[in-house]
């Protein structure tokens, strides 16, 4: 009986336990950013595989019809692996960025002031943690 009451107890306390909701703690995005761009294990740890990486062509036809399009790649770990850090990409070219917000995105812009070098790197929050989902270059 007492053996009983013991295993009712331990259970009673499990099920309690079991519905208490998770808290999950919400990382910051600029903390999350700037290790991010600066450790490479740590970026391809939280990079979505294979990645989505879109190139925006735009241009007018011989016939004048606008050719304009939009090229999907998906980007292998092989790939990212060789890959430099977003931070050196960013110092080697002389590269400016911004961060914005689009709902539950931020989206880093990096840019080359006065040319048309814009490339907009698009994380999302899944499970309270920052991952890079996809890359957007708009360059000419």
């Amino acid at each position: 009986m007492i053996m009983i009451r013991a295993i009712s107890i331990v259970l009673f306390f499990l099920a309690i336990a079991a519905c208490e909701e998770k808290h999950i703690k919400e990382e910051p995005f600029d903390a999350f950013l700037s290790k991010f761009i600066s450790e490479k294990e740590f970026a391809l740890e939280r990079t979505k595989v294979p990645l989505l990486s879109y190139r925006y062509e735009y241009g007018v036809g011989e016939n004048g019809k606008d050719d304009s399009a939009v090229f999907e790649t998906k980007v292998g770990v092989d790939t990212l692996e060789q890959q430099p850090t977003l931070g050196t990409y960013i110092k080697t070219n002389s590269l400016a960025y911004e961060v914005t917000s689009e709902n539950n995105v931020q989206v880093v812009k990096v840019f080359k002031p006065d040319t048309d070098w814009l490339i907009e790197y698009r994380f999302e929050k899944k499970e309270g943690r920052w991952i890079f989902v996809s890359a957007h270059d708009y360059s000419l």
